[in-house]
């Protein structure tokens, strides 16, 4: 009799749990059904706003790099930018996966930590001849990159400048050296 009412519970576990994993399912298909149409809906906004940012960037940002009083202003705005243009590129990414391979596509990047979302979108265009949105996705790619490389190299070189002290070094006979690190600014 113990045995019975042991197997019935058991039996109750696992409904109970085949349950939770299709409510799981379930809201997860809401997750990624409202996720698409809110790509869909702000995509426009997205190109738009990262082609005003890279004409501000080129217009304005980089040339302010130039200058040191301005260059922490302009290497920040440029590695952050890089961000706009990556969630520009992911999320035209996800609309082609879901418009090219449907529910699978996007469960398949999602398994892949949502990073797989860009190169199966990537590779759905390709394979169904879309070859100027390949072109563009490559030009997007490169652009987040290069805006990220470009904005970060800027910001290490400005504290890599701020960090290093002002040395000036001279050896008097008895081999040891002395070190002034005050720089020739700061002495006039």
């Amino acid at each position: 009799m113990l045995n019975i009412k042991a197997e019935i519970k058991n039996i109750g576990c696992l409904f109970v749990g085949i349950a939770i994993f299709i409510g799981a399912l379930f809201i997860l298909s809401l997750f990624i059904k409202g996720g698409v149409w809110f790509a869909d809906t702000m995509f426009p906004l997205f190109i738009y706003a990262s082609i005003c940012l890279l004409i501000l960037d080129i217009i304005l940002f980089l040339p302010l790099s130039l200058f040191r009083k301005t260059e922490l202003i302009a290497g920040k705005w440029i590695f952050f930018s890089s961000y706009l243009f990556g969630v520009t590129l992911w999320i035209w990414c996800l609309i082609l996966t879901f418009k090219i391979f449907g529910w699978f596509g996007i469960l398949l990047g999602v398994i892949l930590l949502g990073i797989g979302i860009v190169p199966i979108g990537f590779i759905g265009a390709l394979f169904t001849g879309h070859f100027s949105i390949v072109l563009c996705l490559i030009l997007l790619i490169m652009i987040t990159y290069g805006a990220r490389r470009l904005g970060s190299s800027i910001l290490i070189k400005l504290t890599g400048r701020n960090n290093r002290p002002d040395t000036h070094t001279s050896y008097n006979d008895s081999d040891t050296i002395d070190v002034d690190y005050t720089s020739d600014d700061d002495t006039k």
